[in-house]
């Protein structure tokens, strides 16, 4: 277990470097080495915590940790995130999203710093109604662009404990959640970018668990 504590602290810091350099997405060649460095280290992880419940257990841990610490900073690999933010806003002041497009006059009295980063604005929201009524609770209870992420780093690893969870039940390798649980891409699109797909893959993975293992 230490060797994957060691590691695990490594890999954070590694996460908590990149969510402080806001052009770090932006750098090909740092970007790509630090992709195949996390990538690494979770193949690396598969092995060192096959067999033994308390290097799994502390690799889960750390799993949380690269969510949380990857909440900071800007959204790393998309600008989404702020019409999410801008349509429970407009919810949350009475109003349908899908009626005006976020440079409509109408809504004009709502625009912050953040307005001028939502993509394509003169488009009416694509969201359907469940992501909606998630941004209007979301909104509701205060949260902002880096609220969002932290919800969804949350939802991605509660996906991962689904995983292992369904491993277990199926007489599987526990260790191989460790495929999803330090997969980078994971937590580049949740916690990093605050990709809204989190809800959706959490969905998936339980209603599988739910079929197979009951």
């Amino acid at each position: 277990m230490a060797e994957v504590a060691v590691v695990s602290v490594a890999v954070a810091a590694l996460y908590a470097t990149a969510a402080a350099a806001p052009t770090f997405a932006r750098r090909p060649v740092p970007f790509v080495l630090g992709y195949l460095a996390l990538t690494i280290a979770m193949l690396w992880v598969v092995r060192a915590s096959n067999g033994s419940s308390a290097a799994r257990r502390c690799a889960l841990v750390a799993a949380l940790i690269f969510r949380m610490v990857s909440t900071a900073g800007e959204p790393w690999l998309s600008d989404d995130l702020y019409r999410y933010v801008w349509d429970g806003r407009v919810q949350q002041h009475g109003i349908d999203p899908y009626i005006y497009s976020p440079d409509a006059p109408e809504l004009a009295v709502l625009r912050d710093a953040d307005w001028e980063r939502i993509n394509h604005r003169e488009i009416r929201t694509i969201y359907p109604p469940l992501a909606q009524f998630g941004f209007r609770v979301l909104v509701a209870g205060g949260a902002g662009t880096r609220g969002f992420r932290i919800v969804f780093g949350l939802l991605d690893f509660f996906t991962a404990l689904v995983l292992d969870r369904w491993l277990h039940r199926s007489g599987r390798s526990r260790s191989r959640g460790m495929l999803y649980a330090w997969n980078p891409v994971a937590v580049f699109e949740t916690a990093g970018s605050g990709h809204l797909e989190a809800a959706g893959v959490l969905l998936m993975i339980l209603t599988g668990a739910l079929a197979f293992c009951g």
